[in-house]
C-alpha cells in the first residue's frame, strides 16, 4: 500500500511540475486548462488586410496598353485600352470612364485570396472539390471581348 501512495505522491507532483513549466503533459496524464467561453467569432489579432484609401486621382488621362496598379487609384473622364490593372484588394474608384476591350486584371495578394475563396464557395455549391491554387501565383482575368463600354461609374465598397 505504501509503494501505491509513493507512486501516486510521485504522479501529483510530477503533474504539477509539468502544468507549471508549460508542458501541461507528464506522459501519464494530461492536464487541461478550463476551456474559454464560447465565442461566437473566431478572430486573430492583426491578421485582417487593412484597405487604404484612395491616393492619387487621374482626371480625363488616357491609357493605352499599359499596365497600371489599381489600388488606391480614383479615374475621372479617362479612357483605357487594353490596359492590364493590377490589383491586391486597396480601394480604388472609376467615374466615367471609358473601357476600350480587352481588359485584363491580374489579382496579387489578398484580392488573389478571395477570388479564389469565392472559387472554392462556388465549387461546393455545385459539389465539387477543388485543389488549392498555387501559392504566390497571381489570378489573371481577361475580358473576352472586343468592345467599347462608355459611361462606367463604379467604385469598391470598401473607399476609406
Amino acid at each position: 500500500m505504501r509503494s501505491v501512495i509513493l507512486a501516486f505522491g510521485f504522479l501529483v507532483v510530477g503533474t504539477c511540475i509539468g502544468f507549471f513549466l508549460g508542458s501541461r503533459s507528464t506522459g501519464l496524464c494530461t492536464v487541461f486548462a478550463a476551456s474559454p467561453t464560447p465565442q461566437n467569432q473566431l478572430t486573430v489579432s492583426n491578421a485582417k488586410p487593412r484597405v487604404r484609401g484612395i491616393a492619387k486621382s487621374f482626371r480625363g488621362d488616357e491609357f493605352r496598353g499599359q499596365t497600371l496598379q489599381l489600388d488606391g487609384m480614383e479615374f475621372i473622364d479617362a479612357t483605357f485600352q487594353g490596359v492590364t490593372f493590377t490589383y491586391s484588394g486597396g480601394a480604388y474608384s472609376f467615374r466615367n470612364v471609358i473601357f476600350s476591350l480587352p481588359l485584363t486584371v491580374r489579382l496579387e495578394g489578398p484580392a488573389a485570396n478571395t477570388s479564389e475563396l469565392i472559387n472554392l464557395i462556388r465549387s461546393l455549391n455545385s459539389g465539387e472539390r477543388r485543389l488549392s491554387p498555387s501559392t504566390g501565383v497571381p489570378v489573371v482575368r481577361e475580358t473576352g471581348t472586343r468592345k467599347t463600354v462608355r459611361k462606367v461609374t463604379f467604385a469598391g465598397p470598401y473607399l476609406r
